[in-house]
């Protein structure tokens, strides 16, 4: 295990129980292992990815950035375990500032969005297709006329083919069609193709602001999209309504080729917002933050606090299995949420006061692992201790979790002791039962 007293991007990796695949020398280590990316004056982690046997971090750095031997401010992405070739960076030029909003990977490729802002400028969104040993295959930049893009999250296929999500203002250019804003901000989902070509592009809302907050992919569920809307969104064929023109979750499901298959409003009489799904099989999970109360088939789930967690699985023909609500009297701030392939899946999050979740009472950030059907018997809690906050989760057999630490920070089987200005990890679990 490798520590530093400068401020680190590093990754925590753990065993996730049951029998690894194979995998070259390369492969994910099952003990701990503690990754760093050195940057002198701070970095933070925004999203993480895991494909099989490889894991990465993405995030922000300033000052010098070790081993990769950039200065300045930019993203990186790192790859873990190390391997030439990693970690990739790109700088900010004067009088700008670069980030990665997303990451995913399947196979042989990686999917990095990019957004670029400077002074005075809207802020320039651009999806990059990597291989696995880091060389750029391709670029895309998403055009827009008088507003702009951004983009929330990205899912990949076996294939290559990237999955993108965001909101935009004004008109977006993709794929040979041109999408329209309707009003604040409005939705798109769209398809890259594993040359970099876009494919389609579709969009949703209204007059009101809507958002894509996250998209997941799996060959027998197809795209399946959450975010949120108010007022009234149209969706292809289908409108919803929220609430009175409050703010409610969304949650949509496509074919690969972009064809709707349904959509589905979730909300109650406050602010409502779905912001991460995850499918495999027949299984779709969704995690989002809502206010007051809401429906879980004829049953009211009621918040304890000024908004909680919503935890839901359902079929892939959106036939509600369970709903949960984690969280306690404080605002609770969903994270986001992954399926493992044991029947299981991970929520990430924070509770704004003690709270418990299952047996165990947690304060501040936590991951934690239920199964995920027909009904949860019970939450795996593992709080993260300190100043901490979680970003991104995602899984592949085994969990990924996103974290900026500041000062010292209790994780499980780890205590890390980074800067005050912030440490970026990726977090790899424990095993799960």
């Amino acid at each position: 295990m490798t520590s530093k007293t400068t401020l680190a991007a590093f990754a925590l990796v753990l065993a996730c129980g049951g029998t690894e695949r194979p995998g070259p020398a390369t492969a994910l280590s099952s003990e701990l292992v503690v990754e760093t990316l050195a940057a002198s004056s701070g970095s933070s982690a925004s999203a993480a990815a895991i494909a099989g046997q490889r894991a990465y971090l993405a995030g922000s750095y300033h000052g010098e950035l070790k081993p990769a031997g950039a200065t300045g401010r930019g993203a990186f992405v790192h790859r873990i375990p190390a391997a030439k070739g990693w970690p990739r960076t790109w700088s900010a030029g004067s009088g700008q500032t670069v980030h990665v909003s997303a990451i995913d990977a399947a196979g042989e490729t990686v999917a990095v969005a990019l957004s670029r802002s400077s002074t005075g400028r809207p802020p320039r969104s651009t999806v990059v297709g990597l291989g696995s040993d880091g060389a750029q295959r391709w670029e895309l930049e998403l055009t827009t006329r008088v507003g702009f893009a951004t983009v929330s999250d990205l899912a990949v296929a076996e294939d290559g083919t990237v999955y993108a999500v965001g909101s935009f203002t004004g008109v977006l250019e993709l794929a040979g069609s041109t999408l329209r804003g309707d009003g604040i901000s409005d939705g798109f989902i769209a398809a890259i193709g594993s040359d970099g070509t876009a494919r389609w592009a579709q969009r949703f809302g209204g007059a009101g602001g809507d958002q894509a907050t996250a998209v997941a992919y799996d060959p027998a569920v197809g795209v399946v999209v959450s975010g949120w809307f108010s007022g009234e969104a149209a969706v292809q064929r289908a409108t919803l309504a929220s609430n009175d023109d409050s703010v409610d979750g969304l949650l949509l499901r496509m074919r690969a080729d972009g064809a709707l298959i349904w959509a589905r409003q979730l909300g109650g009489a406050g602010t409502d917002t779905l912001i991460g799904v995850a499918a495999r099989g027949d299984q779709i999970a969704v995690v989002g933050t809502f206010e007051r109360s809401l429906l879980a088939g004829t049953q009211p789930i009621q918040s304890a606090g000024s908004s909680d967690i919503l935890v839901a699985v359902m079929s892939r023909e959106a036939e509600p299995r369970w709903m949960q609500r984690l969280g306690g009297a404080g605002p609770d701030i969903a994270a986001g949420v992954a399926l493992l392939g044991n029947g299981r899946l991970v929520v990430a999050g924070q509770v704004g006061v003690p709270s418990r979740i299952g047996s165990t009472t947690v304060d501040g950030s936590f991951y934690a692992v239920a199964p995920a059907g027909p009904e949860p018997t019970g939450w795996t809690l593992s709080p993260v201790e300190g100043n901490v906050t979680i970003t991104d989760v995602a899984a592949d057999g085994r969990p990924v979790v996103a974290v900026t630490a500041r000062g010292t920070v209790s994780l499980p089987g780890a205590t890390i002791t980074g800067s005050e200005a912030g440490t970026a990890a990726a977090i790899v679990p424990a095993a799960t039962p």
